[in-house]
């Protein structure tokens, strides 16, 4: 079957369009060879803040994949792929969590929040992916969001998230390299731990230092194996495992 998505679905910085189809593809490349695989055939795979266009590269474009579940706190939008794609391997759950960009009227994340799936265990990913979610997180919310994900991921299983850091990199494709270009240099380096870059569009461009981005992962159950630098299709991007 091929996945047709209605404008109305299509959210995210590169959401529309060529680009939108070619990144999700080039994503799911990445990913793959940034775990040491030819692909996803046999990776089992929990997509929090899925979106529609990883659902299209699977089905519109052959990317290969064994099992994906993908939720999102876009409501319509989960109804819409669980209508509308039927195929075992793919299931879809809406995540009521409250953010004050996206969810405003959802339920604030705390100790007792869960993702909605199976609570036994059964519900356990080779691999969990947070793309355009911790970049738009507070510092509560980033660190909920890391316990939230711990049930769920396999003993050998990674999680991969992205997020801004107020840094440069050297390939030039970070958030703060172009607001460098812009502003200049002095604009870079300036963040106290956190700060919202944009507060007129709060949670747009959520900074933060490596040294607490780090920080806040200690005691959420996971340990940092790596951090890599933004490329043309993801900001700065860690890789955990499960401890």
């Amino acid at each position: 079957m091929r996945l047709a998505v209605p404008e109305q679905f299509q959210r995210g910085h590169h959401r529309k369009g060529e680009f939108a189809a070619r990144s999700a593809v080039a994503l799911l490349e990445y990913v793959a060879q940034h775990f040491g695989r030819e692909s996803l055939s046999d990776v089992e795979m929990l997509d929090v803040g899925c979106g529609t266009k990883f659902t299209q590269a699977f089905l519109n474009d052959g990317v290969a994949i064994r099992r994906y579940v993908g939720v999102d706190v876009y409501r319509e939008m989960i109804e819409f792929l669980q209508s509308s794609v039927d195929d075992p391997r793919f299931a879809y759950r809406h995540l009521d969590a409250y953010n004050e960009r996206y969810n405003p009227t959802g339920v604030r994340l705390d100790e007792t929040a869960r993702l909605p799936l199976a609570a036994d265990g059964a519900d356990r990913f080779d691999l969990i992916t947070l793309f355009s979610v911790f970049t738009h997180l507070d510092p509560h919310d980033y660190v909920m969001m890391l316990r939230l994900m711990r049930p769920h991921v396999k003993p050998d299983g990674r999680l991969f998230f992205s997020l801004y850091l107020d840094e440069r990199s050297d390939g030039g494709h970070g958030l703060m390299d172009g607001i460098a270009r812009s502003l200049g240099d002095g604009a870079v380096g300036v963040t106290d731990r956190y700060r919202d870059l944009k507060p007129e569009s709060p949670l747009e461009w959520p900074l933060y230092t490596r040294a607490y981005a780090l920080e806040l992962i200690e005691g959420s159950g996971w340990e940092v194996e790596r951090i890599d630098p933004p490329t043309e299709y993801v900001q700065h991007h860690v890789t955990c495992r499960p401890v």
